[in-house]
């Protein structure tokens, strides 16, 4: 997914690109501005693994930082508020598990009226049947599902 995500000569080195944990957005202007989500399990003396960044994806000066607690990125937090400020109308997924946090987040996305796109190859699931019937049946109900190289040139 990483790989996927920050392949040499693409928009990752300044961050522009779907990773997980990582949701670029557009705004209406065409610039972009990366949100990076973290999971904070609540009630934990110690954050599992995986609850945080991954040291390629770390966060830069500009990014929107949200801390998530739910599933999805939008409850419990100021994310749709943020992006309505930025004039933001696309964000863009990708992330672990396809089925939990992408899919929850893409249906709030939709709630809130944004378009909603999909880094495909840059997802996983917890298993390949349900990645797999994510991408074709249920992800496609709320946006387009692309490569990250199709999100890429859409943005050329």
């Amino acid at each position: 997914m990483i790989r996927a995500s920050s392949r040499p000569g693409s928009p990752a080195a300044n961050r522009n690109v779907p990773a997980p944990a990582i949701s670029p957005v557009t705004d209406s202007s065409s610039s972009c501005t990366t949100v990076t989500v973290r999971v904070e399990r609540p009630g934990v003396a110690e954050q599992p693994p995986g609850s945080d960044f991954v040291p390629e994806l770390t966060p830069v000066a500009g990014d929107v930082v949200v801390v998530k607690r739910t599933i999805g990125a939008f409850y419990g937090t100021d994310l749709a508020t943020r992006l309505h400020e930025r004039d933001v109308d696309t964000v863009v997924l990708a992330g672990l598990a396809t089925t939990m946090g992408v899919e929850s987040t893409a249906r709030a996305a939709a709630d809130h009226g944004f378009e909603v796109i999909f880094a495909a190859d840059a997802m996983s699931g917890v298993t390949t049947a349900e990645h797999d019937h994510a991408l074709t049946v249920v992800l496609p109900r709320f946006g387009e599902v692309l490569t990250t190289g199709r999100v890429l040139s859409r943005r050329d």
